[in-house]
């Protein structure tokens, strides 16, 4: 069910003026404003194959270091969908420069709709911008943000934090499509990477179940890390919603450890624990399960961490 959100795949825009890759060096403080792909990037050990097809649900697979790269993998995407838009504008002069404003747009988005895009970035204080992806169909209004966020400086713009959300429903309301669904994003690149994305009914078509899910990316810049994520569905035979987190967490050799707990719902008072842990060659060196559903392999000294750590309870 953790599947990539295809959220701009559709998406074509087409601009009224030529477009110019020459960008005006006073434009480049408000650009930085918006993620890009390269900032908000999930550094999971490229060593990892993912999996292919469908994503199992957290902690339902034998291999959660697998599972865990191919979720990782599938996040990246997303993160890459959303710096589409972003890469709009940075492909364009803006079209209106003030003190504490760049605008561009209004353009059309190329999709047999009457649809019309305006983004704006507005420097609202010493270091802070809130920009907003719009949405119209005439040129005068009303614009409707379906992409918008807050950005405050670091060292430098980019090297900041800040959130954002984008609303799925009505960018594909917009493109002719049935997703539905909000992203609700934090994140802070001052000190290495931090990323937390929030997943909010989910869906690709109408007649499907809302899908909510949570993330947690964070690294250093050692090379060592620990990447979460959760979903809340009804997994069981009765009514009640269970949650389900992973938490994987490596060194900066490659060693990694991650633990998967099913709780709630229906099960309570019960839950489902699960442990494995890898050497810094790739290796399976211990696992345990709560249930007694894996052979038991191992010892837990050769765990590059100790102790379990589960996914936050979000």
């Amino acid at each position: 069910m953790l599947r990539r959100l295809p959220l701009l795949a559709a998406l074509s825009i087409g601009c009224a003026n030529p477009i110019s890759n020459a960008l005006f060096i006073e434009d480049a403080e408000f650009l930085a404003a918006v993620p890009n792909f390269d900032e908000l990037s999930v550094d999971f050990p490229a060593s990892v194959e993912t999996l292919s097809g469908p994503l199992p649900l957290p902690g339902h697979a034998t291999d959660l270091r697998a599972q865990s790269a191919a979720v990782a993998a599938n996040l990246q995407l997303t993160l890459a969908d959303l710096s589409t838009l972003g890469s709009y504008i940075r492909s364009d002069e803006p079209s209106v420069r003030e003190d504490d404003l760049r605008s561009w747009g209004p353009a059309s988005l190329e999709n047999g709709t009457r649809a019309l895009l305006l983004v704006d970035i507005i420097r609202s204080g010493v270091g802070q911008y809130d920009w907003a992806f719009m949405l119209s169909e005439s040129s005068a209004g009303p614009w409707v943000p379906f992409y918008a966020g807050t950005h405050f400086s670091g060292a430098t713009v980019a090297d900041g934090d800040g959130t954002f959300e984008a609303d799925i429903g009505l960018l594909a309301d917009a493109l002719g499509q049935e997703r539905e669904g909000l992203v609700l994003v934090e994140y802070d690149l001052r000190e290495g990477s931090l990323l937390d994305l929030e997943l909010q009914g989910y869906r690709e078509a109408a007649d499907d179940d809302p899908l909510d899910a949570w993330y947690r990316y964070e690294a250093d810049g050692s090379g060592a890390g620990d990447f979460q994520y959760g979903i809340e569905a009804e997994l069981s035979e009765g009514d009640a919603a269970e949650r389900v987190g992973v938490r994987t967490r490596w060194k900066d050799d490659g060693a990694m450890r991650a633990d998967s707990r099913m709780y709630g719902g229906d099960l309570k008072p019960q839950e489902f624990t699960m442990s494995q842990c890898w050497d810094a060659s790739g290796a399976l060196v211990y696992q345990v399960d709560s249930w007694e559903m894996l052979d038991p392999l191992g010892e837990l000294s050769a765990c590059a961490f100790q102790k379990a750590e589960y996914a936050d309870d979000w």
